[in-house]
Parts: C-alpha cells; sequence; structure tokens
C-alpha cells in the first residue's frame, strides 16, 4: 500500500489564498454595481456582433475573431428568460462582466501556472495575482466589452505552454502554444502584431536553436489554423481579418514631436484629458495607473468617482503620474538586471512603439491622442507589471513594502474612494444589483436587505404596464428616469406566443403558467473551429497529466 501524504497548509498561506478570494470577489461586485458596461468604449458599434447571435443580422461588416463575442453572448442567454425588460440594459452590463469575470479566474490560474514555472514561490504569486486584482488596467479589462481579457487570457497560458515545451520538449505542448496563438491572431490584428514581435523577440532564437525542425512545424500548425479560423469568421463577418476600416476622426496622423512633447506645467495644473493630447509620455504617465480618457472610473457614467473625499483635486493624477514613474523605473532596473527576462519587463513598449508606428502613419485622432489608449497593449503592461512585483518580492528589497503601501494608496484614491455617504449612489447600486445570482451577497456589501433581491413575475407585469421610474447616471448626476407603459409585451408557453395588453391580461396569463418572451435567445450560429481550438489545449494537458500520474 502506499503511503499517504499529508500536505499542510501553513496559516500565511491560508491568509494569503484568502485574502485572494475574497480581493477577487469584491472588486467583481464593486465593478459590476459601479460600473455600466453597456456604456463602455465602442459598445453601440461592437453590439453588431450580439445582434448576429441573436438572428437580427446576416453578418457582423466587421474584422475581429468572433469567440469573445460569442462567449459574452451566450452568457446573456443563460438567465435572460427571467429578466425585467425594464432592465435590459443593466443585464447586458451584468452579463458582460460575468463573462470577462469567468475569463479572469482562467487568467489568473495561467498566470500563476507561469510565474511557477518561472520558478516564483507560491506565496510570492498570491500575492502578485492580490495586488493585480486591483492594477487600473487589469480592472479596465474586466468591466468593458472588449476582447483583450480573451487575448491577455491566451497569451499568458501560450507563454506557459512554452516554457513547458523548452522544460521537456513534449509535442503536446507546442500544439497547445500553437493552436492558442492562431486564436490571438485571428481575433484582432494589432494585438496579434505586438504579441507576434514579443513572441520573436523572446522565444525565437532559443527555438530556433533546441529543435529547427519543430519550429518549422510551429509555424506551420499555427498558419494552418489561422487560416482555418480566419475563414469562419470570414462567414460571420463578411469581413477578412485585415479590412479595418478606421472612423473619420481617425484621419489624422500624429506630429513627430509627439514622441518627446511633455508639458510639465499641464501635469500639475491640468491632469485632464485632451489637454495632453499631443503628448505620448503625458497620456501614458496619466493613463497608466488611472483613467485619463475617462473611460472606466472616471466615466461620466460611473458612479466610482461620485462623492469622494479628496484632499486635493488632483491627488488622483499626482499619485497615479507616481506610481507610473516607480513602475517604469522598477521595470529597468530589473531589465538591466536580469537580462535574459529583458523582453518581459520591457514589453509595454512593444505595444507603445506600435501604436506610436500606427499614429505616426496610419490612424491617429488628434484632438484625443487616441491611439496610446493603454487597452491597445494591456496585455503587455500587465504581463510586465505581474513579473515585475513578482522579481520585487523575490529580491526581497528592503523598499518593497513601502512600494506595496503606495500602490495601495494610489489605487485607494484612483478608484474613489474613500466616500461621503450617498442615498441616491446606494438606490442606483441596489437597482443594479436586484436581478443578479450574487444579489444575497451584494446586499451585505453595499448595505441593503436580501429581501429586495426577489422579484416575482406578477410585479414585472406591473412594470411593464405602468409608468416606471429607474436611476440613471447622466453626467455624472444620478437622475430619475420615467419609461412609459409599453403597449404590448409578448409572453410564450412553450411554442406558444401571444401578446398582453394590458396589467390584468399579464397577471392573468402569468398565473396560468406563461413566461415573459426571452429576447435574447442565441441562434444555431456557433462558431465551432473557434469554441473547439479554445478548448483542445485544456483537454490534451489533462490528458497529459493524467497519462504521467
Amino acid at each position: 500500500m502506499e503511503n499517504l501524504k499529508l500536505y499542510k497548509v501553513s496559516p500565511s498561506r491560508l491568509i494569503l489564498n484568502f485574502l485572494l478570494f475574497v480581493s477577487t470577489l469584491l472588486t467583481f461586485l464593486f465593478g459590476n454595481a459601479y460600473y455600466n458596461s453597456a456604456n463602455s468604449p465602442d459598445f453601440g458599434k461592437y453590439i453588431r456582433y450580439l445582434n448576429y447571435y441573436f438572428g437580427e443580422l446576416d453578418n457582423t461588416q466587421f474584422e475581429q475573431g468572433n469567440l469573445y463575442y460569442y462567449l459574452v453572448t451566450k452568457t446573456i442567454d443563460i438567465n435572460s428568460a427571467n429578466i425585467n425588460p425594464r432592465y435590459f440594459e443593466e443585464y447586458i452590463s451584468y452579463s458582460i462582466q460575468i463573462c470577462n469575470f469567468c475569463l479572469y479566474l482562467l487568467l489568473l490560474f495561467g498566470i500563476y501556472k507561469f510565474l511557477k514555472a518561472k520558478n516564483f514561490k507560491k506565496d510570492n504569486i498570491i500575492i502578485v495575482l492580490i495586488l493585480l486584482n486591483f492594477f487600473p488596467p487589469m480592472v479596465a479589462l474586466r468591466l468593458i466589452f472588449k476582447p483583450e481579457i480573451l487575448i491577455f487570457l491566451l497569451f499568458i497560458w501560450s507563454l506557459y505552454f512554452f516554457e513547458k515545451y523548452l522544460d521537456t520538449e513534449n509535442i503536446i505542448w507546442i500544439i497547445n502554444f500553437s493552436v492558442f496563438t492562431a486564436l490571438i491572431i485571428s481575433t484582432k490584428l494589432t494585438a496579434a502584431l505586438m504579441i507576434l514581435i514579443f513572441y520573436f523577440l523572446y522565444y525565437s532564437k532559443r527555438f530556433w536553436k533546441l529543435n529547427k525542425k519543430m519550429y518549422v512545424y510551429c509555424f506551420g500548425i499555427t498558419t494552418i489554423l489561422f487560416l482555418l479560423l480566419t475563414y469562419e469568421n470570414y462567414l460571420i463577418n463578411g469581413q477578412l481579418f485585415f479590412n479595418h476600416e478606421f472612423q473619420e476622426q481617425y484621419q489624422d496622423r500624429a506630429q513627430v514631436n509627439i514622441i518627446f512633447n511633455l508639458n510639465v506645467n499641464d501635469l500639475i495644473y491640468s491632469p485632464y484629458g485632451n489637454f495632453h493630447n499631443d503628448s505620448m509620455l503625458g497620456i501614458i504617465l496619466l493613463e497608466t495607473f488611472d483613467d485619463y480618457f475617462q473611460l472606466y472610473w472616471q466615466s461620466d457614467s460611473s458612479l466610482f468617482h461620485r462623492n469622494q473625499i479628496k484632499p486635493h483635486i488632483h491627488t488622483n493624477s499626482y499619485l497615479a503620474i507616481t506610481s507610473t514613474v516607480i513602475f517604469y523605473l522598477l521595470s529597468f532596473t530589473y531589465a538591466r538586471k536580469f537580462k535574459k527576462e529583458k523582453y518581459i519587463f520591457l514589453s509595454p513598449f512593444i505595444g507603445i512603439i506600435t501604436m506610436l508606428f500606427i499614429s505616426l502613419f496610419i490612424a491617429f485622432e488628434e484632438s484625443t491622442g487616441d491611439m496610446f489608449k493603454n487597452y491597445y497593449y494591456s496585455f503587455l503592461l500587465i504581463l510586465s507589471f505581474v513579473f515585475t512585483v513578482a522579481t520585487l518580492l523575490k529580491n526581497n528589497s528592503n523598499y518593497k513594502y513601502i512600494y506595496f503601501l503606495f500602490y495601495f494608496l494610489t489605487i485607494f484614491f484612483v478608484f474613489g474612494f474613500p466616500k461621503n455617504q450617498d442615498i441616491d449612489r446606494n438606490l442606483t447600486v441596489k437597482e443594479r444589483v436586484n436581478f443578479t445570482i450574487h444579489c444575497d451577497i451584494s446586499s451585505n456589501v453595499f448595505g441593503f436587505s436580501s429581501t429586495e433581491c426577489e422579484q416575482e413575475y406578477v410585479d414585472i407585469c406591473e412594470d411593464i404596464f405602468s409608468t416606471f421610474s429607474k436611476r440613471s447616471v447622466i453626467n455624472r448626476k444620478i437622475e430619475e428616469v420615467d419609461l412609459i407603459p409599453f403597449e404590448s409585451y409578448k409572453l410564450s408557453n412553450e411554442n406558444q406566443m401571444i401578446s398582453v395588453n394590458n396589467l390584468d391580461e399579464c397577471k392573468k396569463y402569468i398565473n396560468n403558467g406563461w413566461k415573459f418572451k426571452d429576447n435574447f435567445q442565441v441562434k444555431n450560429r456557433t462558431p465551432y473551429l473557434n469554441m473547439l481550438l479554445f478548448f483542445i489545449p485544456g483537454v490534451l494537458t489533462f490528458s497529459l497529466r493524467n497519462k504521467k500520474k
């Protein structure tokens, strides 16, 4: 009989795991309560992907890969039959963040595996993940309707697969790497370009020396899968992946002096959007740890910034600038000290230089400096952050505790805390979360009764056929918006469909077992190859692990 080994977990590890769980959950709950993802950048543009999968369009007329948008659409579909039509926008926002949250959990696990493969200690990795939960560029990806969070997930797992191949030379790992790389390339062209440059700089030389034949096989597998994915996406989109059309406001070209231009007076006295549109450095300083373009926690429709108590009007900006300087100084220091990993520490500059090239020669919005939004290269920025922090912990630097204290001080203010009490904000939060599966937990966090989480179908009838008031954040103010009664609404019962025209009819049919029409049913338009390739690496990794056992 084999000896049974008892694995003891130290109290410090238990505390760290608890903090990781709590911080991951709380950042999700606050994001869902304080931010409306239906107001995220380009939502009105890319909603065509959702409309396609709901059967309202024959194609999307966009060039991006479909995997992320299909996953969001399926998430919307899961509980859509039970949603009050007065809260469709809030439900779509919640579904986007739930989908992003699930991808984020897989991403956290991928970062853990990658850092472990790089020989960082488990406790240090958990600390890195806790800090990552609050890192502004990561929080932004969790909030918005953009495929960058999926790209980062595929990217970090690809790095792990490649590290495993370099360690074991098992072909399974290179197949996994090729599959996820093909998905990355087919998802978004600019992101693909940045990641391919990173692969070339960081891995290409070592890979070529290790096994030239496998290098060629990897390139061939990736190319074939990419072409197949391109064809599937073309059938859905009606566009090829390189057919990106810039909007009219992107017809400008940046001036060369944008690279070095930095107005210190504007940084001190006017750290606002559009004041630094001619300064790449100014935007980087204000955007890395904050929301310079006012798309997330500084958005006009966000609750994050409401009723914040600040010692100075520009406290957030000054803390963000200082944190950015410290972060990049650490990255440069470690890049010089650990030259083997320099491309990881300096990876954000691959993204910055790529976007600079696009701004100078292809497309740029002169009035805002739009092309330097950090979500374009967020996956590289976050990779550098986690590796820099992990290295800081590994080296036992005396100043690391001061850095972490300053980091949390920055995060605390940047996200709009501390706050004054605000009844309107609390009521708005309650409206946003009262239909969610985690409403009971949210009620304890935000201080309202869990009994308000439940709503009977007959109550929804009253909401539909009466003037309905709801709170909405408009231009940073919470306003009561009156919605007129519906003239009619459709109910369904198995394959039957009827229209009810008043409250009494609605209650009558609901009491007889009829349900509200599901407005978000996904049609049979699954991107099968995208979905298959998304799961193949997991299946191969699981089978390889079982084989070893």
